[in-house]
């Protein structure tokens, strides 16, 4: 006699336990449900193994991320380091001809263009340098929703200027919570204009902030209508230098990535071509804000 055992787990079939009898027989309510525990209980138990590996993986994949993001970091100081004096003398013997130039001819559109192009390379070198900081963050208690105000009125003109509406959704009970101001509102810029640059002219970014209290941390989400990113970039949207713009240099999203992962949490992208993207951030609520009577006082964070 065979008697298969289906392992089920919120209604799929996870495996089969199959036992063998010499003969056939009935079971009792007792052994039935014996049974019964037994093939929850493994059912469980490849549970727990299938997520201990997707955890396992993830973590694998972050600190490969991590560890090339600190070797190329101290290879970009070294380099921007090298490129920045040159490029100085550069701007500054152009600079000068420039202004001698006459003001009309090819001389003097020359030189603006290589002024221009060197005032573009450095800016590539400023971000190599941000780049290669290994700066931990200056935490405060702040809120969040300042942070995203603060940015779209900094980008106003921006929005206005590709015809870009903009919807925010900014939750009414956002706590205080430890984070380095700045370095957020870096992180909010970086994907917002990430999103213009995608949109480019008409459309729409939503901007919407909200607290999971299930997973006790505060989440962020910024979407567009613009292009879409291929399924073959999603997975490389974080690496350090991968652009795919024709000026771009591939390193707004990789610090964002590094600044948020330095305040323990989380950023995903998700997309389809043609259907916009859409970025999650999560940072964890480690603490709560200190209260009014707290504020200012030794020892008044509980």
């Amino acid at each position: 006699m065979i008697l298969d055992l289906p392992l089920s787990l919120r209604a799929d079939i996870v495996g089969i336990i199959r036992m063998y009898f010499a003969k056939q027989r009935r079971f009792s309510e007792e052994e039935l449900d014996f049974v019964i525990a037994i093939t929850e209980q493994c059912a469980c138990a490849i549970d727990k193994a299938r997520l201990i590996e997707t955890q396992q993986a993830r973590y694998d994949h972050l600190a490969l991320q991590t560890e090339k993001l600190s070797a190329l970091g101290r290879m970009a100081a070294g380099i921007a380091h090298e490129i920045n004096n040159p490029l100085g003398g550069i701007l500054l013997y152009s600079t000068n001809l420039f202004k001698k130039a006459p003001k009309e001819g090819p001389f003097r559109d020359g030189l603006e263009i290589i002024i221009q192009e060197t005032m573009r390379c450095k800016t590539i070198i400023q971000d190599l340098l941000e780049f290669s900081r290994e700066k931990e963050p200056e935490k405060t208690f702040a809120n969040i929703n300042n942070i995203i105000e603060k940015t779209l009125s900094m980008l106003e003109n921006e929005f206005r200027l590709h015809h870009i509406r903009v919807e925010k959704l900014l939750s009414s009970e956002m706590p205080d919570i430890l984070i380095d101001v700045n370095q957020m509102h870096q992180v909010f810029v970086n994907l917002l204009l990430n999103a213009v640059e995608a949109i480019q002219d008409q459309g729409t970014i939503s901007i919407r902030s909200e607290i999971d209290p299930a997973q006790r941390c505060v989440r962020v989400e910024t979407a567009d209508t613009g292009r879409g990113i291929p399924p073959e970039n999603i997975s490389k949207v974080f690496e350090p230098f991968f652009t795919t713009k024709a000026k771009g240099t591939g390193l707004g999203l990789s610090v964002s990535y590094r600044i948020v992962w330095n305040h323990q949490g989380d950023i995903k992208v998700s997309s389809q071509p043609g259907q916009g993207a859409r970025f999650t951030i999560e940072i964890p609520l480690l603490q709560n804000a200190p209260s009014k009577e707290t504020k200012g006082q030794p020892n008044g964070i509980q």
